[in-house]
């Protein structure tokens, strides 16, 4: 089923191609990291926006909503509306992306930076009641033992957003879940996108960006419908040399038989078997 395209005057900050927009905005960047890990960013680099990663060849390419990066630190940043199973296995291939990415620059693993996968959900993505779920690696036989591998896996849950004790934090999950803005950071969020929709390039973009989606998802149906077929017609060129090989058989034994009834008529005997 084609995904049906939503009318770009209705796009909110929690849709894909407005989140990609947003993002562009360094000192929007800035803040909202700043506020939701509760650290200072001196300054950001980009790493391209919606950047695909692709280390090798037959690997399965990433696209990340924003990735960026400061002095010392990385960071993903990735807007999740639907929530499934899935997720927590994509921070994992996430991470290993990452990596990967600053090792084929030439870095040594010791070199490699901290790195912080966020992502902003507006549905409880582990389904435990909580506003905000921080991962890191330690010790299951005691928890105060750190691995120190600088990764951590964040995630923010706006359908929580009443339990967060976190002032900033909580207003930005509350716009999250109700696109209502009421502090500093929500209000400049709600205003950049306001004024996004001003823009009749921007506009052209979307469009733009939804045909390539359309066209990918149908050439990736037809790929898939040309492999069933290439699959279908080995198992029907399978069954056919299968039913092949037992006729082969059955001629032969009725040869077999045909043989051994002229033999017993020959001796006078009943050829009838």
């Amino acid at each position: 089923m084609e995904k049906t395209l939503k009318p770009f005057e209705e796009l909110e900050f929690t849709d894909d191609f407005m989140f990609y927009q947003v993002m562009q905005d360094d000192s929007i960047c800035i803040e909202l990291l700043e506020t939701l890990l509760k650290t200072k960013i001196d300054h950001i680099e980009r790493k391209e926006l919606q950047k695909e990663l692709r280390p090798y060849y037959e690997s399965r390419g990433v696209r990340f909503d924003a990735y960026l990066k400061d002095s010392n630190r990385v960071f993903n940043i990735e807007m999740q509306q639907v929530i499934n199973d899935e997720l927590p296995k994509r921070t994992r291939y996430y991470q290993s992306i990452l990596d990967t990415d600053a090792l084929l620059k030439g870095h040594d693993y010791t070199d490699l930076q901290e790195t912080h996968i966020i992502f902003i959900c507006k549905k409880d993505p582990i389904g435990e009641g909580l506003p905000v779920y921080t991962f890191s690696t330690t010790c299951s036989e005691n928890k105060n033992i750190k691995l120190n591998d600088k990764t951590f896996k964040h995630f923010f849950n706006a359908e929580a957003a009443d339990s967060e004790s976190d002032i900033a934090i909580k207003a930005f999950l509350k716009y999250i879940e109700t696109k209502e803005s009421n502090d500093s950071l929500t209000d400049r969020i709600k205003t950049a996108v306001e004024n996004i929709k001003k823009i009749q390039d921007t506009k052209g973009a979307y469009m733009i960006e939804h045909l390539k989606i359309r066209d990918a998802m149908r050439r990736g149906l037809e790929e898939g419908i040309a492999q069933q077929k290439a699959k279908d017609e080995v198992i029907f060129a399978q069954k056919d040399s299968q039913i092949n090989r037992q006729n082969s058989i059955l001629s032969s034994q009725a040869e077999q038989i045909r043989q051994l009834q002229a033999r017993l008529k020959a001796a006078g005997l009943s050829p009838e078997l």
